[in-house]
């Protein structure tokens, strides 16, 4: 299976046209945004709504991460990926990763969730998702990134 990454502005583009049969998309958009609009659906296709935020954002300047309570409120209360989305999209993946022959990541600026998505697909399956956090192009979202490749695993 072949990975892209996409922006909204360049998957809504693309969706102008019919998909190529056995093409899945992961699309993922921000709290406060609409899905994508698009005017032909490729054959598989799961929305996400989350923010691009990471944990790291919060980091304090020793480096601590929160924890407990406090992680489930900067969670809740920025909108990050949830363990039930990361799930979702983990089954969502084992259910299309034998049919579909390219699978579209997007996320706003296809820089950081989308990234981060191929990135734990392509670890989970190859052991090569660090070539996602090398390319100067991308930003992978380290939250987004350890949910995902944590529930591939836990599958």
């Amino acid at each position: 299976m072949r990975i892209e990454i996409a922006s909204r502005k360049s998957i809504e583009s693309r969706a102008q046209l019919p998909f190529m049969a056995s093409t899945a998309l992961i699309s993922c958009f921000d709290h406060e945004l609409e899905p994508v609009n698009l005017e032909n659906l490729p054959e598989y296709m799961l929305q996400l709504q989350f923010n691009d935020v990471g944990i790291e954002d919060f980091m304090d300047f020793d480096n601590s991460i929160p924890e407990g309570e406090e992680f489930s409120r900067l969670t809740q209360s920025y909108h990050m990926i949830t363990e039930d989305q990361a799930k979702q999209l983990a089954e969502f993946y084992q259910g299309i990763k034998d049919k579909a022959e390219l699978l579209i990541c997007q996320c706003e600026h296809g820089e950081s969730r989308s990234t981060a998505i191929a990135a734990a697909i392509t670890q989970y399956e190859s052991g090569q998702g660090i070539e996602y956090f090398i390319e100067d192009r991308y930003f992978p979202n380290k939250t987004v990134y350890k949910a995902v490749y944590s529930a591939l695993k836990s599958i």
